[in-house]
């Protein structure tokens, strides 16, 4: 019970924290909630720190969408950080969040409203305002709007009983068309310089919106290239977005940059650079595939070489050296050595390259 106290506390005490702050930003937007028939304007306040960077958002909103002026409406201000992730919530001192008939929310009530906000998969996300506004009455069992004990049935984790109506309310404006604008703001706010440090030691969606301004910023330079690759090697990072940035960079950079990523990508990003080589428009030059090709013994996996036989089946083209690079694949698994063998039977080859291939057919006749 303690924790609980204490968790109302620091909700009422924490009001207004960021409201003295000289870096914070207004926005005015406008949101569409599912419970109201209008769109809604509001004020949106980005706080950023003395260095400029932004760290997170907050916004009154209403605890509750009242259509028949029989609720106690409370001023209630929901905090995100910089990515548009709900933090928490907050009332002016003293205020009080009241369920039906004007029962008003214990201390655990606060705590439970808290959670269901940071889920964003709640079942809420699904209800429509009219499955709350129905409720049934318990004596005559039919439905009528007066009863206060709402139709809708949810898991007793899912909603503070009593206050589904502000539940609803509230995980909208928390969840709802604000996150994408809270993201496109911080993106669109913050410096070349803020841009690295996002691709350096943010997450992935931190990531994506870095290349995608990199990408409307028209920033191609050594620096930022640099720290894309850099991130590559250290974790994980989108391939998408990745491959979105490189394709809109110049001939050179682009050609240069897309057999870096094929030469240093995991297995995906390797398929998606063959891929985006495949399609690409920008010249590839026989010299500049066969280096790609020599690369062919490396592939760990049946799909990269798959990949990579589709791309030079996709230029049209075939070389010498290509064929040395292949021919040593012809003694990899069945499976991948089989696509090599179509893809090279049909080719001019040397004559010793001729033999291996014969050696392969022989080997396998039964199977190819």
């Amino acid at each position: 019970m303690c924790i609980v106290i204490f968790f109302l506390s620091i909700l009422q005490k924490e009001n207004h924290s960021y409201q003295d702050n000289d870096n914070n930003i207004e926005h005015k937007v406008v949101l569409h909630h599912p419970g109201e028939k209008m769109p809604v304007k509001a004020l949106l306040t980005q706080v950023k720190d003395k260095t400029g960077f932004t760290t997170g958002y907050f916004m009154d909103v209403e605890s509750v969408i009242c259509l028949e002026n029989v609720c106690k409406i409370i001023p209630v201000r929901l905090y995100w950080n910089e990515i548009g992730e709900y933090q928490r919530y907050t009332l002016e001192q003293g205020a009080t969040l009241e369920k039906y008939e004007a029962d008003v929310f214990a201390t655990e009530d606060y705590k439970k409203l808290h959670t269901i906000l940071q889920n964003k998969n709640s079942p809420f996300k699904e209800v429509y305002i009219e499955d709350i506004l129905t409720v049934k009455n318990e004596i005559a069992d039919n439905v009528d709007a007066i009863s206060g004990a709402t139709a809708l049935e949810l898991d007793p984790e899912d909603t503070v009983p009593g206050a589904a109506l502000t539940c609803f309310t509230l995980w909208h404006w928390a969840n709802g068309e604000i996150t994408p604008i809270i993201k496109q703001l911080t993106a669109t706010t913050a410096t070349n310089k803020q841009l690295i440090v996002f691709i350096n030691t943010k997450s992935t969606t931190h990531y994506t919106l870095a290349l995608e301004q990199l990408t409307q910023r028209n920033l191609y330079q050594k620096k930022y290239l640099e720290a894309i690759f850099k991130t590559l090697k250290s974790k994980k990072s989108p391939t998408k977005p990745t491959i979105n940035y490189l394709e809109t960079a110049t001939e050179k950079d682009y050609l240069k940059y897309i057999k870096k990523l094929f030469y240093q990508g995991n297995v995906e990003q390797k398929i998606a650079a063959l891929k985006s080589i495949a399609k690409t428009d920008s010249p590839t030059t026989p010299l500049y595939l066969d280096r790609i090709s020599s690369y062919a013994n490396t592939l760990q996996s049946y799909q990269e070489v798959v990949a990579l036989l589709n791309m030079l089946e996709d230029k049209k083209h075939f070389s010498e050296q290509t064929a040395n690079n292949l021919i040593p694949l012809l003694n990899a698994d069945f499976l991948t050595a089989r696509r090599v063998y179509w893809f090279l039977s049909n080719k001019k080859l040397t004559n010793t390259q001729n033999q291996k291939v014969i050696m392969f057919k022989n080997l396998y006749k039964n199977k190819i």
